[in-house]
């Protein structure tokens, strides 16, 4: 899966096992990120998203890309 921020040109790719589907999103069934979401996913969720009974993490590739565990990897010339 490969992810680019919207205001960079840098692209990352996610490793993942299989793609179940590839599902629009309908803004209006999304809900906000619950304070009891885990401190090691809420930094990087948009919020919930409710489907066929079930509730998924919008994972946000923005937030995940320019997170400080991701930015390690830049290559500091680049930088300039």
């Amino acid at each position: 899966l490969v992810l680019r921020p919207t205001a960079d040109e840098v692209r990352s790719a996610l490793l993942v096992d299989s793609v179940a589907g590839i599902q629009p999103l309908d803004e209006t069934r999304r809900a906000d990120v619950p304070e009891g979401l885990g401190p090691d996913v809420a930094p990087f969720a948009r919020g919930l998203f409710a489907h066929e009974d079930e509730l998924f993490v919008l994972v946000d590739p923005d937030r995940v890309l320019h997170s400080p565990p991701m930015r390690q990897f830049e290559d500091p010339a680049a930088a300039v």
